[in-house]
């Protein structure tokens, strides 16, 4: 008899032991869930921060040739990549300080410049 209630015992408390090994897996499984879905989501965000700061610092190396006029440099910056529209920079370049001339020689441009600061260093 005391045997039956010796084994019912031990097979309780395996029993047991088993639960709660089982829902302590779960509990932690089920608080970090949340952070091992969204892992991958915060490298891609990682990635992207460090291509966006990769573009902004790219410098480009840009050779101005002597007596260029302005539509053969609006033509030069376009293949470049440093402007999107000839003629709204030919007219912004023409318009600012008319007399004096387009700065020549070797430059390096932020790949990202805003029309008016490249325009204030071309001129």
């Amino acid at each position: 008899m005391w045997e039956k209630i010796k084994d019912f015992f031990y097979y309780f408390f395996d029993i047991i032991l088993a639960i709660l090994i089982i829902g302590g897996i779960s509990f932690i499984i089920y608080t970090n869930l949340d952070y091992l879905i969204n892992l991958d989501h915060k490298d891609i965000n990682a990635n992207a921060q460090v291509e966006e700061k990769k573009e902004e610092d790219l410098l480009i190396d840009v050779d101005i040739p002597k007596d260029i006029k302005s539509e053969d440099l609006a033509i030069l910056l376009e293949s470049y990549g440093l402007i999107n529209d000839k003629k709204d920079f030919e007219d912004k370049l023409n318009n600012y300080k008319k007399d004096s001339e387009i700065n020549t020689g070797n430059f390096k441009i932020k790949s990202n410049i805003a029309m008016d600061d490249l325009i204030k260093i071309l001129k």
